[in-house]
């Protein structure tokens, strides 16, 4: 499924925890799907797949330092050598039904998520949404969020005013942030 039509099963089936199978030979490039899918509040397990691949270029992942960075079990596995899986299923399990209080971002960004979640909240007619999900869109600027919603001019000027602070902070705009 495409990213809004899984976002939207996420957030309306509310699963019980979400398996995020990512390439660890490509780490990096996978990992900004994996802090959307933390962002959206569902307990998330990622196993890192074809860890055999990179064990065998010599290279090294270190998995306390991800899950600790991720806020959530990291668990290395090969699927093609049907390896670390009963491992992964096991974490899953345990995990399942917890909800995080995922901190993937910098403080800066963290306590402005704050302010727009506080924002939001007074906002009858976005209770619907989770609240997390909806504090990172509306810091993100989302387009599709944007068109769906009408904000009172109060609300989008506290918005405005904490992503304009952390971009001030990291001279960058939001959606880079």
């Amino acid at each position: 499924p495409t990213r809004r039509s899984s976002d939207l099963y996420i957030l309306r089936e509310k699963p019980d925890v979400i398996i995020n199978i990512v390439d660890a030979s490509n780490l990096e490039r996978n990992l900004y799907l994996t802090t959307q899918i933390a962002e959206l509040g569902v307990p998330v397990v990622v196993a890192l797949n074809m860890i055999d691949i990179v064990q065998k270029r010599g290279d090294e992942i270190d998995f306390s330092a991800l899950e600790k960075s991720l806020g959530c079990p990291v668990t290395p596995i090969s699927a093609v050598k049907n390896t670390g899986l009963d491992e992964l299923v096991e974490k899953a399990v345990t995990l399942a039904g917890r909800r995080p209080a995922p901190q993937v971002f910098s403080k800066e960004v963290e306590a402005a998520l704050v302010q727009i979640g506080e924002a939001a909240a007074s906002e009858a007619s976005l209770a619907a949404y989770n609240p997390r999900w909806l504090a990172v869109k509306l810091f993100e600027r989302d387009e599709d969020l944007m068109n769906k919603i009408t904000l009172p001019q109060a609300i989008k000027l506290r918005v405005e005013d904490a992503i304009a602070s952390v971009e001030a902070v990291m001279d960058d705009d939001a959606e880079s942030i």
